[in-house]
């Protein structure tokens, strides 16, 4: 993950706030609060995360024959 290692630093911190918020059930209204939290993990770089994960399998497969 050395590629997105700043991405997944970022989504970690949004992730452990998240966490302690959805399995409390501290949060009034859950479907803003999600909303809220994806719009934070894109801006973080979700989308490279994936996009990252997705060339790593690849390339993965690829050597390995799948």
């Amino acid at each position: 993950p050395e590629p997105v290692k700043n991405e997944i630093a970022k989504m970690d911190a949004i992730l452990q706030t998240a966490y302690a918020v959805l399995y409390t059930g501290s949060e009034p209204d859950y479907d803003k609060y999600v909303a809220e939290t994806n719009t934070k993990l894109t801006s973080a770089g979700l989308q490279k995360v994936i996009d990252e994960v997705n060339k790593q399998l690849g390339e993965w497969q690829k050597i390995n024959g799948k």
